[in-house]
């Protein structure tokens, strides 16, 4: 932890904000073995998205006209700046059941947050892996109804990674591929790869493993 007055922060979207807290768990895990939303800020702070915060909540005003409320509205500007901004805004909203549910899941969350929020560092945004998953998927396309082997998948993979981090050189690949074959390396015949398992069945609502099919579409 580089100081208990500056923890990392980190900035996560209500859509995979549940996978950006898992995968922080699984690198931190002493992050989890205490309330990560105590008074005490936990290394690294996973700091929820105020956008989407401010979005998601006010979706939920909009079933009471809440959202067409200046003092609400006023109220929610500032809810997500200070322990005090949260307070008054919730004092406004009380009484909306949805608004109200919405707030208490996320009261612990959020009053920690306003608390250490005028002492954290500049924060990263998730922005980039939202594109580099956007730009996975725009590749792999309609593909991924045949990808049924996990070999083969992970080598396109890497592919795909190595052009999102601008190391991609078609050039320098097909030269390792040609100095490779004509140093004696062999192909297998392409339908020859499977993968043990990766078609199961049900036999009696219980699922089990069947025979190995072929990596690709015949």
């Amino acid at each position: 932890m580089t100081g208990e007055s500056e923890p990392r922060r980190y900035g996560g979207t209500t859509i995979v904000e549940l996978r950006i807290a898992k995968g922080v768990k699984m690198r931190w895990p002493q992050v989890h073995a205490r309330s990560n939303w105590s008074p005490t800020a936990a290394e690294p702070f996973v700091f929820r998205c105020e956008h989407h915060l401010r979005a998601n909540v006010l979706q939920r005003m909009a079933w009471y006209g809440l959202d067409q409320s200046p003092d609400a509205v006023t109220r929610l500007d500032n809810a997500f700046h200070s322990p005090q901004g949260w307070a008054a805004f919730r004092r406004r909203v009380s009484g909306s059941i949805g608004v109200d549910a919405w707030c208490q899941k996320l009261d612990a969350q959020v009053r920690a947050q306003t608390s250490w929020r005028s002492r954290l560092p500049e924060h990263h945004s998730n922005g980039a892996v939202e594109a580099a998953l956007a730009t996975t998927k725009s590749a792999i396309d309609d593909r991924h109804a045949v990808l049924r082997n996990k070999f083969r998948t992970n080598q396109l993979l890497e592919l795909v990674r190595a052009n999102i981090n601008h190391q991609a050189d078609v050039t320098t690949f097909a030269r390792t591929l040609r100095t490779s074959l004509e140093a004696g390396a062999t192909t297998e015949r392409q339908l020859s790869c499977v993968d043990r398992g990766t078609r199961t069945m049900q036999v009696n609502g219980v699922l089990v493993q069947a025979t190995a099919v072929s990596s690709l579409r015949r």
